[in-house]
């Protein structure tokens, strides 16, 4: 490829610099969805720009709903699947980093959409002997809800 030196500089509209701003001014084009504030990438935060990450373990069958409603409040999230308990049940660990003055209204946001409930449940078997029967019984146990840590965040860098 050759140089152009009548090539329009990177500002003017029309060229692929002014579509991206464009796109980005038009934060996916969904109605009622925030951008996402903006941060220092790669640096210690600045006192006034305080952060949290919340980290949420959740049923496995609440997370599309919470999900859902995070994005169309404009947070982001991860979403990892987890196995753990007692029971083993399947749950979902849920990352979210947000402003200190966020936090709140996400947290609403979980209260909304992980409710607790009562689910019967078997146990896996213990490890027996051969010869040896184990009738496993029903067990009720309460599910849902979510399990909620709130972090402090001193250094935030996305790649």
């Amino acid at each position: 490829m050759r140089y152009d030196s009548n090539a329009p500089p990177v500002s003017q509209p029309g060229n692929i610099r002014s579509r991206e701003l464009e796109q980005e001014a038009n934060w996916n084009g969904l109605p009622g969805r925030q951008k996402p504030a903006a941060c220092n990438w790669g640096h210690k935060l600045p006192e006034t720009q305080k952060m949290k990450l919340i980290i949420a373990i959740v049923n496995e069958e609440d997370s599309p709903n919470l999900l859902d409603r995070l994005g169309r409040r404009g947070y982001a999230a991860t979403i990892t699947g987890t196995r753990g308990g007692f029971l083993r049940i399947s749950n979902a660990t849920i990352f979210c980093g947000v402003q200190d003055e966020q936090v709140e209204d996400v947290l609403t946001v979980f209260r909304e959409s992980c409710t607790s409930r009562v689910q019967y449940v078997t146990p896996l078997p213990p490890v027996m002997e051969p010869g040896e029967m184990h009738i496993p019984t029903p067990v009720e146990k309460q599910v849902g809800g979510a399990t909620i840590f709130v972090v402090p965040v001193d250094h935030f860098e996305k790649i």
